[in-house]
């Protein structure tokens, strides 16, 4: 199955795998990228919250060459899971924490690396999108970074736990243009990010809701 759908990938999809720049699989790889081929008549930036290791960020990045990117991480431990999370995440987080999570194929686990910003940031350039006028890496806490100014045309959330997938989505939503798409990654794997996402949806009208390969994808159409 692995091969089959490593056949049915792009080159730049194949190339972030084998350089292990993302645990995505490539289903929602080609998630994202239809998702990207979807907006390209909408107006506005391309947000990621949630880098790890770049290799999403920098696919967003590349098919979609004419907009501005923002990607948002810690680049460092990821915070903890809180209340509203179940008890997956908290086990998950006390394997992370104990120093015992494995890294994509027996490499370091990218939570343990110091210098994650600097590699994330090489790994851009090295693809040939380094960061400058058009790509933006914000280092630190959403609730300290996450700030957009400007149109959103698509955002990436890939940050697993309840309080960050809230936060971001709460920050995200005024500045979605219609027809915009947000991309939950962890919706079908942590209680937390679905619950988050759930309330969100109950919360605000303009959101249709779409499947796409264990994505949850929120497809913004504001009432006129």
């Amino acid at each position: 199955m692995q091969v089959l759908q490593a056949v049915a990938a792009n080159p730049l999809q194949r190339r972030i795998r084998r350089d292990k720049l993302t645990y995505l699989g490539y289903q929602k790889l080609r998630s994202l990228s239809r998702a990207a081929e979807a907006v390209r008549e909408v107006p506005g930036c391309v947000i990621e919250c949630g880098l790890a290791l770049g290799g999403s960020g920098i696919m967003l990045a590349t098919e979609l060459p004419d907009r501005p990117f923002h990607g948002y991480d810690v680049f460092a431990m990821i915070p903890p899971p809180g209340p509203n999370d179940p008890a997956k995440a908290h086990d998950r987080y006390e394997v992370i924490a104990s120093g015992r999570s494995e890294g994509l194929g027996g490499e370091t686990y990218y939570g343990y690396v110091d210098d994650l910003f600097d590699r994330v940031s090489d790994s851009f350039a090295r693809y040939g999108v380094p960061t400058g006028d058009r790509i933006h890496l914000h280092k630190g806490l959403f609730e300290d970074t996450l700030d957009p100014q400007w149109p959103v045309a698509l955002a990436h959330i890939d940050c697993d736990w309840y309080d960050p997938v809230k936060l971001c989505l709460e920050r995200l939503t005024p500045w979605l243009s219609p027809g915009a798409r947000v991309i939950l990654d962890d919706y079908s794997d942590y209680g937390g990010a679905k619950k988050a996402t759930d309330e969100h949806v109950a919360a605000h009208s303009g959101f249709s809701v779409e499947r796409d390969a264990g994505h949850r994808v929120l497809v913004y159409k504001p009432r006129a």
